[in-house]
């Protein structure tokens, strides 16, 4: 043993290891730590809790540099290179000619011409080897390549609360700079005092949300490692490589050797949408064609992941798979992780990863091999154990997170139930659910303070509305000539309910036009982005043979309160170009520094003559402020009125203040309105879009028509009438009673905002204007508070959700709560009653008081409804719906 670890490599920070009695043992090629004294499952759960500091050194550090460095590692990786910008980090494979891995990797991007590439310990000779045999023969005189292993160290920091670590390290060692910008793969590089460079990456292979990892010259690792243990004693403790196999496989990422080597591809692995680019990478690159025919016609085997059943013993490397009496495969590696259960007893779960043939059930093309839950079998040598198939794609793990966001979940499945139980069982269940229901029920209308900002409590009447027929009926239509015709017989009813809906909203709203079918305020959104290429390919039908996305798109940034269903990650993704950049072609719009819950109007014009969007997306769910609309429109004229973009203002969130009392952006400038019908609005689940788009508009004209044909057969076929009919309802409510229910949202949210800052709170917001412009109120609590007391007000009968506020390095550890009066408003709760809401608050979250009771009395004042019919109004529908 002496005269083998001789020969291994050491990292700079092996003798610290040493002085922290970690357990050392080789590890590809390197001495490294494998634990610590507390172990391995310990070290798990501190990294999952709080924060784990990794010496990652023994990882291979490349340099490519030169005029022909994207070019080289176009050829050299599986993923398009092109698509990272500066700044940015990108997961990549390193592929044979046969489509094998020669290894996993990751590309960071320090410059135009200069990158990183980190490579795995055991592969570094290997790896250095295959990139400098293409490089000398395709871009010898274009690109440079040198290793860079041994001249620096390299660290992983990660965990929940590892953040303000950081920001306080960086400060002790006068490190220049800012952190990365939230956001996996980003990256920034600090400036040393002595004139070295500290890169910092968001980056890791642990699971976990907030993470980093950090480069510096050798010479630095002794003190940045001693700083970040010393900074917040206790927040962020040292982790062995032991801990990093048992996270990395909750996380379900691969291991290379185990579920990735020259036998298994990145096909096989399940990474296929993660690291590899068959269709849209420009030119050639190692190992494609071999790739593109393992895509299209399946890999022979392919990478699970699966969970052991029961208490037994855990699978080992090479198990013998079973399906039924079959063998199919064998387990490539396995592990025992441990959890938090309910009540803070901790548990464990064995899991692990197989290799079998794709075709065990419906084959490969289609992602529909293995389903999640399948059962398999593990067997070694006489002995044999049930496991569970997990998610298809290594990415996806075995874990979920918890539902305060603080840490990971086992996904656990429940035992194959016997055909003859089944009867009994669902009767069982639905008893069960009958109980639970009424219980919930009672509890959230009866017991509790709701202050969910995108919710409401429709009225006894919308509800039973609801409930009759039509409900589960279907009435499909569209326009034909001047004619709205309908395809099924028995929808004389519901055509006159869906008339009148767009005759009063067209009312309440002041506008011409009504599109009520969308079900949803994202699918009012996603309608409208559908008619947007139609509309575009209208308007280039001489020049464009096909309909394209919109070339560039106007909206909030979702860290800043954007709406996901206006996101590219959300309902925008297949209506926008992917700009040259490689991202989509996505504006934020910008915010004021001083100021950020408002439009920076002064930077618009800039922007929009840069960019010339096609469309412009206003409205949030974070929001505080009216929009400026006539601002932004007196910007677009300049545009002519067929060329301007199409001003869109999303207001689900405030559809229901829509008045002279916040704003009516239709008479401001906005061509499209979007909303949902249950938040300010008090109706049912549902969406609307609204315009005045008519023939003074010229060719504009046809963007409603668009929507219109989006919307039927576009977007939906069934618009669910049993809704409809309840929007209704709830429009007919909202014209007798919405004036009066508007003014009093707004009165109670500055009250609101007000009494929460005399009590001790932090709001957010303009003080001098009340805080708030909206039904919402923000109270920030301080870095990764917001979950836990959003939780803690939960367990005293106050509903709210945390919110990421602007200066959070991540939603996974907002700051901040989102609260919303509409609900309560509705039940008569006042100025005064949300004065005593306060106190309430502040007691619980300031000084940890028990206000169960308190806030159940408090709600047990205001449990009738307001701004709404009374029952004998209309007792007809009440008695039919026996409600």
């Amino acid at each position: 043993m002496s005269g083998t670890t001789q020969t291994l490599r050491r990292t700079p920070l092996y003798p610290v290891h040493l002085r922290q009695e970690a357990k050392i043992a080789p590890f590809g090629g390197w001495e490294m730590p494998i634990q610590y004294p507390e172990g391995i499952l310990a070290e798990h759960l501190q990294t999952r809790r709080s924060g784990g500091l990794f010496d990652v050194s023994h990882m291979g550090r490349f340099w490519i540099e030169g005029a022909g460095a994207l070019d080289f590692l176009q050829y050299a990786l599986t993923h398009n290179t092109s698509l990272v910008a500066v700044g940015r980090a990108q997961y990549n494979l390193l592929a044979t000619p046969d489509g094998g891995t020669v290894d996993d990797c990751y590309l960071y991007r320090l410059g135009e011409t200069r990158y990183l590439l980190v490579v795995n310990a055991a592969n570094i000779d290997k790896d250095f080897r295959h990139l400098e045999a293409i490089r000398s023969e395709r871009f010898a005189k274009s690109a440079t390549l040198r290793d860079e292993t041994d001249a620096t160290a390299m660290l992983a920091l990660q965990g929940p609360k590892t953040e303000g670590v950081l920001q306080e390290v960086m400060a002790r060692l006068k490190a220049k700079g800012t952190l990365p910008k939230r956001g996996r793969n980003n990256l920034s590089t600090l400036a040393l005092p002595d004139g070295g460079e500290f890169l910092v990456t968001r980056t890791g292979y642990t699971g976990e949300p907030v993470c980093f990892e950090l480069f510096v010259p050798a010479r630095h690792a002794e003190t940045l490692w001693r700083a970040i243990l010393e900074t917040q004693p206790g927040t962020v403790k040292p982790v062995g490589l032991g801990a990093r196999n048992t996270l990395r496989s909750e996380a379900g990422l691969p291991l290379y050797g185990d579920e990735l080597s020259e036998k298994i591809s990145g096909i096989a692995a399940g990474l296929h949408a993660l690291a590899i680019r068959l269709i849209d990478k420009p030119g050639d690159f190692c190992g494609r064609e071999a790739l593109l025919k393992q895509y299209l016609e399946g890999p022979r085997e392919r990478v699970i992941p699966f969970v052991m059943e029961g208490r037994g013993k855990g699978a080992r490397d090479n198990d013998r798979v079973y399906l039924g009496a079959r063998r199919i495969g064998r387990v490539t590696s396995a592990t025992t992780v441990p959890y938090e259960a309910d009540g803070g007893a901790q548990e464990l779960r064995r899991v692990g990863f197989a290799l079998i043939p794709p075709t065990c059930r419906t084959g490969f093309a289609h992602g529909e091999d293995r389903r999640f839950g399948d059962r398999i079998e593990i067997r070694r040598e006489k002995d044999g154990a049930e496991a569970v198939i997990g998610e298809a794609e290594l990415v996806e793990g075995f874990a979920r997170l918890s539902a305060d966001r603080k840490r990971l979940l086992p996904i656990l499945y429940p035992p194959a139930c016997p055909e003859s139980e089944r009867a009994p069982r669902a009767a069982s269940l639905a008893a069960d659910l009958s109980r639970r229901a009424r219980k919930n029920h009672d509890w959230r209308q009866r017991a509790c303070v709701n202050l969910i900002a995108s919710e409401n409590t429709p009225s006894d009447f919308v509800r039973a509305l609801q409930s009759l027929d039509p409900s589960g009926r279907y009435a499909e239509h569209q326009q034909v000539g001047l004619d709205e015709v309908y395809y099924y017989q028995g929808t004389a009813w519901i055509r006159w309910v869906e008339e009148e809906v767009c005759r009063v909203l067209r009312r309440v709203f002041g506008c011409r036009n009504v599109e009520p079918r969308p079900i949803c305020g994202q699918m009012a959104n996603e309608t409208v982005f559908e008619a947007m290429v139609r509309y575009r390919a209208f308007k280039n039908r001489k020049t464009s043979k096909a309909p394209s996305p919109m070339h560039r798109v106007f909206t909030h940034s979702l860290a800043l309160g954007g709406h996901l269903s206006s996101q590219p990650g959300g309902a925008l993704y297949n209506w926008v170009e992917v700009s040259p950049e490689g991202s989509p072609a996505v504006t934020r719009w910008p915010v004021r520094k001083e100021y950020p819950y408002a439009i920076d109007v002064a930077a618009l014009p800039a922007l929009i003559e840069k960019h010339r969007p096609d469309l412009m997306v206003l409205g949030k769910s974070m929001i505080l402020e009216p929009e400026p609309v006539r601002e932004v429109a007196r910007l677009l004229d300049s545009f002519g009125l067929e060329d301007r973009p199409v001003l869109m203002f999303d207001m689900a969130h405030v559809l229901g203040l829509y008045g002279p009392g916040y704003q009516q952006p239709l008479e401001e400038g906005v061509d499209i309105v979007t909303g949902s019908t249950h938040k300010t609005f008090p109706g049912p689940q549902r969406g609307v879009i609204l315009s005045n788009l008519d023939e003074s508009f010229g060719r504009r004209k046809h963007l409603w028509q668009s929507i219109r044909s989006a919307a039927f057969p576009g977007a939906m076929s069934n618009h669910h009438l049993g809704t409809l009919q309840a929007l209704l309802g709830a429009a007919c409510e909202f014209d007798a009673f919405g004036r009066e229910y508007q003014a009093a949202i707004l009165a109670n949210a500055k009250a609101f905002a007000r009494s929460l800052a005399d009590a001790g709170l932090q709001v957010e917001g303009d003080a001098s204007r009340g805080y708030t412009q909206t039904h919402q109120v923000l109270v920030r609590l301080g870095t990764g508070k917001g979950i836990e007391g959003a939780r803690r007000l939960e367990a005293n009968g106050i509903i709210c959700n945390f919110q990421g506020l602007p200066g959070d390095p991540s939603f996974q550890i907002a700051s901040g709560l989102r609260l919303g009066v509409q609900e309560m408003t509705r039940y008569g709760m006042d100025a005064r009653a949300f004065g005593e809401l306060s106190a309430l608050m502040a007691d619980c979250l300031l000084r940890g008081k028990d206000v169960k009771d308190a806030v159940a009395a408090l709600r047990g004042r205001f449990l009738d409804m307001r701004f709404c019919f009374g029952r004998e109004q209309v007792a007809a529908v009440l008695e039919a719906a026996r409600l």
